[in-house]
C-alpha cells in the first residue's frame, strides 16, 4: 500500500515527541524517506548498503543497529540482500496500518499485525499498552542506551541544555554553549573511564548535572583554600664580631 510522505513524517515527529529519536536514526530515515519519493512511491524500494553509509558517512554495523531500531520502533522494515545478488529493500510503515486476514466464514476483516504498542517517555521509561482490552499500562520498563547514543541526544536537547545552563550559572560555572558541550565530552569520557557501558536517559541526566555541581564545588574549595604555612629560621645573635673578617689573621 502507498503511503503519503506527509503521513510518515507525521507519524516519525509523533514518535519522537513519545521518545526522542537521536540524529543519526533521524538521518537514516529521512534519506530513506526521501529515497522513496525519488522512486515514486514504489513500497517496498531497494536501496544499497553501500549508497546509505557512502552517503551518511556511517559505517556498515551503524547502518545495521539504527535500521534495528527504526524497525523496533515500528517506522519501517527491511529485507537484508543476498551478497551481490540482491539489495536490502524497505518498506516505510505506519502504525495504522493493518493486515487484512480471513476470518472462518470467508470475508475480510482489517487486522492490526501488532496489537501491543509503546510509548516512550522522555527519560527512556516505555509504557506498554495493549488495545486489545483497552487495559492501561502492563509492563514498565527502563530502556538502557548506550553512551555514545545518550552523549548524542543530551548534545542535541537544547532545551535540556538551557535548563542545565541557568542551574550552572547559578553555581557560578560558565554556562557557554561550547563549555558545555566540553563538559559533556568530559562526563562522558568520565563514564567510560568507569566503565559504564549503558545508562537510561535519565539516569544519565540526573548523573551529569550532579557530577557537574560537585566538580563546580570541588573547584571553589580550592581557590579559596589558605596559603601554605612558611616555615623559617629567625637569627637572634647579634654580635658585631659574629661576620668580622679574619682572612687576614
Amino acid at each position: 500500500m502507498e503511503s503519503n510522505a506527509f503521513h510518515l513524517m507525521a507519524h516519525f515527529w509523533h514518535e519522537n515527541e513519545m521518545q526522542t529519536f537521536s540524529a543519526r536514526e533521524t538521518q537514516l530515515y529521512f534519506f530513506l524517506l526521501a529515497e522513496y519519493n525519488r522512486l515514486h512511491r514504489q513500497s517496498p524500494f531497494a536501496c544499497s548498503t553501500q549508497r546509505i553509509t557512502n552517503s551518511l558517512g556511517i559505517s556498515r554495523h551503524t547502518l545495521c543497529r539504527l535500521r534495528e531500531k527504526l524497525q523496533a520502533r515500528g517506522l519501517l522494515s527491511y529485507e537484508e540482500g543476498k551478497n551481490l545478488s540482491a539489495v536490502p529493500c524497505y518498506t516505510l510503515l505506519l502504525k495504522s496500518q493493518c493486515a487484512n486476514t480471513n476470518t472462518q466464514d470467508g470475508t475480510q476483516k482489517p487486522q492490526c499485525a501488532n496489537t501491543d504498542t509503546q510509548d516512550g517517555t522522555q527519560d527512556g521509561t516505555i509504557i506498554k499498552r495493549d488495545k486489545r482490552n483497552n487495559t492501561s499500562i502492563t509492563t514498565i520498563k527502563k530502556e538502557l542506551l548506550s553512551l555514545e547514543e545518550l552523549r548524542v541526544r543530551l548534545l542535541g536537547d537544547a532545551v535540556w541544555l538551557s535548563r542545565v545552563g541557568e542551574l550552572a550559572v547559578k553555581h557560578g560555572i560558565d554556562a557557554g554553549e561550547k563549555r558545555m558541550h566540553e563538559r559533556l565530552d568530559e562526563f562522558f569520557l568520565y563514564l567510560q573511564t568507569c566503565g559504564t557501558q549503558t545508562k537510561t536517559l535519565g539516569d544519565v541526566q540526573r548523573h551529569f548535572v550532579n557530577w557537574l555541581i560537585k566538580r563546580a564545588g570541588s573547584s571553589a574549595s580550592r581557590e579559596h583554600a589558605l596559603p601554605a604555612q612558611r616555615i623559617g629560621v629567625k637569627l637572634t645573635d647579634n654580635s658585631v664580631d659574629k661576620f668580622k673578617n679574619i682572612s687576614g689573621w
